[in-house]
């Protein structure tokens, strides 16, 4: 059988490449923060003494909008250092 062998030059690249990807993503993360998030959540239930009823007593929805408005700036600094992370 023979082997392949790939030259240092590609590993570094490829290398290099996941480095960038994962920045990007990074950044991506903490720019998340200044957009508002939505969340839904729900339950049923019984209040009977039966283990598996054939009705459910009760049913709850529930809808939650977060807007961001102030946070003393951790937006902008955790945006600024995932762009420039070895900056002071």
């Amino acid at each position: 059988a023979a082997s392949i062998a790939i030259p240092p030059s590609f590993l570094h690249y490829y290398a290099a490449e996941a480095q960038e990807q994962a920045a990007r993503a990074a950044v991506t993360v903490a720019r998340a923060d200044f957009f508002p998030t939505l969340s839904l959540n729900g339950s049923l239930g019984n209040q009977g003494s039966y283990l598996y009823p054939d009705q459910v007593d009760y049913w709850k929805v529930g809808v939650n909008l977060s807007l961001p408005l102030f946070n003393g700036g951790k937006d902008y600094y955790s945006t600024r250092s995932a762009i420039m992370p070895n900056s002071p």
